[in-house]
């Protein structure tokens, strides 16, 4: 499963404030190659939503997060800027 930490959550979700995006819209995370990248996106029957205070942060398809793994989706503060990345605790 894929969980979000408390930073990640914060970064995340004070951007879609800031953003302004539709109601009922969050970030998809989704496979680009050998990246991940989020888009914005509505969630849909087979996806698992992740949100904080009535804010959808992520979206993630079901079938993808199988794929994934655990994860932890966190915010790397080791660079110039910080970023987020995510972590697989697992390879399933």
């Amino acid at each position: 499963m894929i969980t979000v930490s408390e930073l990640a959550a914060e970064t995340l979700t004070e951007a879609l404030k800031a953003s302004a995006i539709q109601a009922g819209m969050g970030l998809r995370l989704r496979e680009d190659g050998e990246r991940l990248n989020l888009d914005l996106d509505a969630p849909n029957a087979n996806d698992r939503v992740i949100d904080r205070g009535g804010v959808i942060m992520l979206i993630v398809d079901r079938d993808m997060e199988t794929e994934i793994g655990d994860a932890l989706i966190d915010v790397d503060t080791d660079g110039e800027e910080p970023r987020l990345v995510i972590r697989r605790m697992s390879q399933s």
